[in-house]
């Protein structure tokens, strides 16, 4: 089942040596704290200047 989320959530990541690879390995969403398991799909947008992230996670 996927679950879109519209709003900000709190996410554990840890950053590559080259500090452009992201992995997020935990998320917080109402109130509960979520293992990722598996990033099944990655994608950025820009936004002016500003680059986001978005992850398809189980």
């Amino acid at each position: 089942m996927i679950t879109e989320v519209h709003e900000a959530i709190k996410v554990g990541a840890i950053f590559g040596d080259n500090k452009k690879k992201l992995k997020p390995v935990w998320f917080i969403w109402n109130g509960t704290k979520y293992t990722i398991r598996e990033i099944t799909y990655i994608w950025k947008e820009r936004v002016g200047k500003t680059v986001i992230h978005y992850f398809t996670v189980t």
